[in-house]
């Protein structure tokens, strides 16, 4: 198939747009993309492009914006006649671009090509040391009030430092510490891991709320084999 010979009349070429997704996760840092529109009919090596962002791009839900300022965009043709699309992102221009999903798209065309929109999802979350720390209090909250509650229970035990220190040194705490780091990993895998957009209210109670629970659940598992109780006291 033949170059499009700009300005004849009536000779348009149509490219196949291709939507793209930017998942920074925690990170800041510029990210660069190229794709490769495919124009039909193909155009010729000296085709004018005109390639821009059609916007800030908007947060779901409303909010802050991702700027115009951090997104870059060129465009040229290539031997094949298609359009080569450079998207450079930099979430920290002209500032930091805080946690969400923003959306918006990037428009390309030119003299006889239709403009074509490439649409943009772009994802940032917050750092996973913050939901690592949510994770380990909510483990080590779980260990106290399992502690706590076991102390309490028992008739011959009671909740002082001297009985903590033998509480904690028993085989079974041990175990039920490694159940608990077991949760962490599971809870920063299934909560953090799995959401693009980590760092809401909502998120970190969740975090925080499944190191309680795992841990207990842990601990409760571990009472099924040996179940805290106090030694008798030294006969006199």
């Amino acid at each position: 198939m033949q170059p499009v010979p700009l300005g004849e009349a009536g000779a348009t070429s149509e490219l196949t747009t291709k939507a793209q997704q930017f998942a920074f996760g925690s990170e800041r840092e510029l990210e660069n993309r190229t794709i490769v529109l495919p124009a039909k009919p193909k155009l010729s090596a000296d085709a004018p492009l005109i390639a821009e962002a059609a916007g800030d791009l908007e947060m779901e839900g409303g909010g802050d914006s991702f700027p115009l300022e951090g997104i870059g965009v060129t465009a040229k043709v290539t031997e094949l006649g298609a359009v080569q699309l450079k998207i450079c992102l930099d979430p920290e221009q002209p500032e930091e671009v805080g946690r969400g999903r923003y959306v918006g798209a990037i428009q390309v065309g030119g003299p006889g090509i239709e403009t074509a929109t490439v649409s943009l999802e772009v994802t940032l979350r917050e750092s996973i040391l913050l939901a690592l720390v949510l994770a380990v209090v909510g483990m080590l909250v779980g260990l106290w009030a399992k502690m706590y509650t076991d102390l309490g229970k028992d008739p011959e035990a009671s909740i002082s430092l001297d009985w903590m220190g033998k509480y904690v040194k028993r085989a079974a705490f041990g175990t039920a510490v490694l159940l608990g780091i077991l949760g962490v990993a599971l809870s920063l895998v299934q909560l953090y891991g799995d959401n693009p957009t980590w760092g809401s209210a909502r998120d970190m109670f969740a975090i925080f709320i499944a190191g309680v629970g795992l841990q207990v659940t842990g601990s409760t598992l571990v009472d099924f084999v040996a179940p805290f109780k106090a030694p008798p006291p030294p006969e006199k």
